[in-house]
């Protein structure tokens, strides 16, 4: 039975497990509904530290733990874990394994030596846990009459009243709890699978008692990821911003803080989990099940088939009923021509075998907002990209054979384009340059792209600008710094970014001329990370001068493994600036530099100064200072 807590439960055995050291180590496996064996052998491997996952390996590598435990969860179908997997527990006394599955069938199937049935909450005990997130509210007699029965229509399902009780927590008067006792009383839909009725009653009655449209479609959004997939933040927010989904939102930081928000305030309703990646959220299974069906049943018309290893885009299916569709992470190779989906709003394609896209595909798909092929096999874009005259996202990322991307530059409604890893892209359309609307451009790891000379200053309304890894040295370079100054960025090319990150360019001795650091009028977030040539971060290489009141909007600095870095101004090295702004700043292997651009009445603001390793902490007694006072203000946390 789904939502009776077998999950919860693993965690707590794993939990006590860990405490008592009973194991080596523990090895947690998610398998859920639609097995993925070479998956699952991954995710053993990575527990080991192995870099291969092969059937053998990995039987051969689990023999020489002593004590290791494997636990699998919500397993739905038989695994030959010898044979298919690589996990010999019949073989080694040493390597035992837990599952949790909903059929006690299948752990009689997998001969099981011991089969433990977990059973739904007795009447008192849903009671003190529907207690527990109803809150203070219980505390009025005539609500609490109506409240025991509303527990009972939970039918002793943790997840249940869990949900429940955080949905109806706020609400005083008892005539609400009459209603909510209503609607859980009421029939279900039968063509839910797999999911409880009562179950489906409480999730669905916790998603209409969601106190705005904007925290619906941010839950529905969430189900268009497969099954036990760990949602990113940044992912959700790149799409939401593509659709236009969040109101009064200017900014992409902005935007990321609402993201951030609305799943805190999903989590706190009990309908988002924690997830062990951070910035990251989790979709119970049967909340992921209630959801989709919300997704169908309601306005919203959300098709989800991801992660069910489709091989085939079904033609005959009628997909002009649908807002949007997510298709990812299956087994697609052939996409049909000219799909009819006139509405169509949200398009995931992303993790499929997908080597070619009709040339008329999107010619019915004019109202297309958000797209994403990202990981699949395409060598170029069809023709027909250039009727997305709406598309607002638009994910290529990690799609290693793309080599044309010419016809990006007749989006012109674009705000978000990321081309991350696309390995073979070794220009950017001359018309990228006419994407005005265009805010996020993701170009980390495009090895073989060197950055246009023109791009930067004509993409007047960009925000952020990700090159890690990517071919900036003629750029970056100090030697021609001044050049690129005059002929690639104007006065105030700079003047609205927020945030930049400068990693991993070998080649970098001296990052700016002052004339770009005072440009910095907006910056809030600077930071330099495994960059080993970097020498200094102001040189002096120019007429113009520093200004005392540079950057005065940075509230974070982050200096990370920059071994050579020496000072931070060429020429001045006791020069301190005004920072008043600056909150935070994080120092780790910085050993060659001698002080901190800080004096007695400048980063007034300042709450913290970590310091990562005790050689650090060795080396940060060292820096020299203009006077015991300056020093004195700043604790090593």
């Amino acid at each position: 039975m789904g939502g009776v807590g077998k999950t919860a439960l693993l965690e707590e055995i794993r939990r006590k497990v860990k405490e008592a050291e009973m194991f080596d180590l523990v090895i947690d496996v998610v398998v859920s509904q639609n097995p993925n064996i070479a998956q699952i052998q991954r995710d053993v491997a990575d527990a080991l530290g192995m870099s291969e996952s092969s059937n053998k390996m990995l039987v051969t590598r689990l023999k020489q733990e002593k004590k290791v435990l494997i636990m699998l969860d919500d397993v739905w179908a038989q695994l030959e874990l010898v044979k298919e997997v690589g996990i010999p527990y019949q073989e080694h006394n040493g390597c035992k394994v837990i599952l949790t599955s909903r059929s006690a069938e299948l752990c009689n199937l997998m001969e099981t030596d011991v089969s433990v049935e977990v059973a739904t909450l007795s009447e008192e005990d849903s009671w003190q846990l529907f207690r527990m997130r109803a809150g203070q509210v219980l505390e009025s007699d005539d609500i609490e009459v109506v409240a025991r029965k509303v527990a009972q229509e939970c039918c002793g399902l943790p997840l249940a009243i869990v949900v429940v009780g955080r949905a109806l927590r706020s609400y005083k008067d008892s005539r609400y709890w009459e209603e909510a006792l209503s609607q859980l009383k009421q029939s279900v839909p039968s063509n839910i699978g797999n999911v409880e009725e009562k179950l489906y009653k409480s999730l669905e009655l916790s998603y209409q008692n969601l106190k705005s449209s904007e925290l619906k479609q941010l839950f529905l959004y969430c189900c268009l990821f497969h099954k036990d997939y760990d949602i990113s933040e940044e992912e959700v927010t790149r799409y939401a911003v593509g659709e236009n989904l969040l109101s009064n939102i200017s900014t992409l930081e902005e935007a990321r803080g609402r993201v951030h928000f609305l799943l805190e305030t999903l989590k706190l309703s009990c309908l988002l989990l924690d997830s062990k990646k951070p910035r990251c959220v989790r979709l119970h299974g049967v909340v992921r099940d209630v959801a989709v069906y919300i997704g169908s049943k309601y306005d919203n018309h959300f098709l989800v088939k991801a992660g069910l290893h489709l091989r085939y885009w079904r033609e005959r299916e009628n997909f002009a009923a649908w807002d949007r569709i997510s298709l990812m992470n299956n087994d697609l190779q052939e996409i049909p021509e000219n799909p009819n989906c006139s509405k169509l709003v949200l398009l995931l394609l992303n993790m499929n075998p997908i080597t070619s896209l009709p040339t008329n595909f999107f010619e019915n798909m004019v109202t297309l907002n958000v797209l994403d092929l990202s990981d699949t096999y395409i060598t170029c874009l069809p023709l027909s990209s250039a009727c997305l005259k709406k598309l607002g996202t638009l994910r290529l990322d990690r799609c290693k054979w793309l080599n044309d991307i010419n016809v990006v530059g007749e989006l012109k409604t674009l705000i978000i384009l990321s081309l991350r890893e696309c390995i073979q892209i070794s220009a950017l359309p001359e018309n990228i340059v006419a994407l005005v609307k265009l805010k996020l451009l993701d170009l980390s790891y495009c090895t073989s792209l060197p950055i246009p000379r023109n791009l930067i200053p004509k993409l007047t309304r960009l925000e952020e600008l990700y090159f890690r890894g990517c071919n900036v040295t003629e750029a970056l370079f100090i030697e021609t710094l001044d050049t690129i100054h005059s002929r690639l960025l104007p006065s105030d090319t700079f003047k609205k970014l927020k945030q930049l990150k400068i990693m991993g360019c070998p080649c970098l001795k001296h990052v700016f001329l002052p004339s770009i650091a005072n440009e910095f009028q907006s910056l809030e977030k600077l930071e330099m990370k495994n960059n080993g040539s970097i020498e200094t971060i102001i040189t002096d290489k120019e007429v113009c001068d520093l200004k005392k009141g540079a950057f005065p909007m940075l509230q974070q600095l982050l200096l990370i493994k920059l071994p050579r870095l020496g000072c931070f101004f060429i020429g001045e090295p006791a020069k301190t600036l005004d920072w008043p702004s600056l909150e935070y700043i994080h120092l780790s292997d910085c050993s060659n530099l001698a002080r901190l651009p800080i004096g007695r009445e400048s980063a007034q603001k300042l709450k913290k100064l970590h310091v990562a390793s005790l050689n650090d902490v060795i080396w940060f007694k060292t820096l020299k200072w203009k006077d015991n006072t300056t020093k004195s203000r700043f604790d090593i946390m």
